[in-house]
């Protein structure tokens, strides 16, 4: 087993931070942010960032692309509703924190989480609606 396999992973996450600046966002579009901040050893969010990129450039460049029922627009549209959904919730759940436990910065910052987590989930209603307009319709 590899040295970096055999390395124990802290229950305490140190944050992986994201590239310092902001990128194209195809270049973090396959693993999420959220699930990066969790790994721990130095270097490991940053190579599966790198193999993200990896498996995004191979599905571009495939030959054979599964057909679809939906248009291209209509299923991206769905994925950014659901990646939405999956931040609603996800914020949601740090507004949730138990403030008693954490320092008056944190206490602040869980209470952001709350009014973010809301917004977000109005954004993903509304991409929702439009979706369901537009089938119901039988718009093709």
């Amino acid at each position: 087993m590899s040295s970096l396999a055999q390395q124990r992973i802290s229950p305490a996450p140190r944050p992986s931070p994201p590239p310092a600046a902001l990128p194209e966002w195809e270049s973090l579009c396959v693993f999420r942010e959220t699930f990066l901040v969790w790994l721990t050893p130095p270097g490991a969010a940053d190579a599966l960032r790198y193999v993200g990129n990896l498996f995004f450039d191979l599905m571009l460049n495939a030959d054979d692309w599964p057909a679809s029922e939906e248009s291209p627009v209509r299923g991206e549209l769905q994925g950014a509703a659901r990646d939405l959904r999956f931040l609603q919730g996800y914020l949601a759940t740090i507004g949730q924190a138990d403030a008693s436990g954490l320092d008056a910065v944190d206490a602040r910052l869980s209470r952001l989480a709350e009014p973010i987590s809301r917004a977000v989930g109005e954004l993903a209603e509304r991409i929702e609606r439009e979706l369901e307009a537009w089938r119901m319709e039988g718009v093709s």
